[in-house]
């Protein structure tokens, strides 16, 4: 009895852990991949504070030869999210940049830095290249994974052994009560009725144990009288 006892818990806990596992893994991975699409977006509005916000003044500050100026925009650029790598090549050829080219590549743009003089006319002073890298995104959600992972572990366990105490309260220890009574129930105990153990002062209302109580006193008291008769 024992052993029936410990594989239904054991099987309980197996489809807990795994419908719970199931269930935090397909959230995790929706989460992830809406806060992967943010973050993608989010990239995607910086190359566009660049476009709209950096080129005129950075055409400015090419134009007036302003180095200072010119390393300090772009350092700007460089601290906006995710952006790994900011150069600016002048007609000359001269290249001033900031940060590390990425070994993965992931977004690369180039204007055209474009000069207005006061009269109108227009002129390329420069190429501003900025590139991205996604890896440091693939990080944090991988980082996200994992502390989802682990978290998702605790509270199983957790839910797992209160979920056994709660069947050996509510069922466990009532089925094998039942069947110990049954297994030693003989024609000379046919007059010892079974009684669930129960507090007394519990209030609860009949549930399907009292009905299984009520059908094996009811036999009994059938196989009583049929004896006797």
């Amino acid at each position: 009895m024992h052993n029936i006892k410990r594989r239904l818990s054991y099987k309980l806990v197996f489809y807990v852990i795994l419908c719970s596992s199931i269930f935090t893994l397909i959230t995790t991975l929706i989460q992830l991949s809406y806060d992967y699409r943010q973050d993608i977006e989010n990239v995607m509005v910086n190359f566009n504070l660049i476009e709209k916000s950096y080129l005129t003044s950075f055409a400015l500050s090419l134009y007036s030869l302003n180095q200072d100026q010119i390393d300090l925009q772009l350092t700007g650029i460089l601290n906006l999210e995710n952006i790994e790598y900011v150069s600016v090549i002048e007609p000359e050829g001269k290249v001033t940049f900031v940060g590390i080219k990425p070994q993965t590549k992931d977004l690369i743009k180039i204007y055209p830095v474009i000069y207005k003089s006061q009269a109108g006319k227009s002129f390329i002073v420069g190429d501003l290249e900025v590139i991205a890298s996604y890896e440091g995104i693939r990080k944090r959600l991988f980082e996200k994974f994992l502390v989802a992972l682990v978290t998702n572990a605790i509270k199983t366990f957790l839910a797992s052994f209160i979920f056994i105490l709660i069947v050996q309260l509510i069922i466990s220890r009532h089925l094998y009560h039942i069947a110990n009574f049954v297994h030693s129930s003989s024609p000379e105990t046919l007059n010892k009725p079974l009684a669930l153990l129960r507090r007394r002062f519990s209030k609860s209302k009949e549930d399907e144990f009292d009905l299984l109580v009520s059908a094996i006193n009811d036999m009994q008291s059938r196989m009583k009288l049929y004896i006797e008769y």
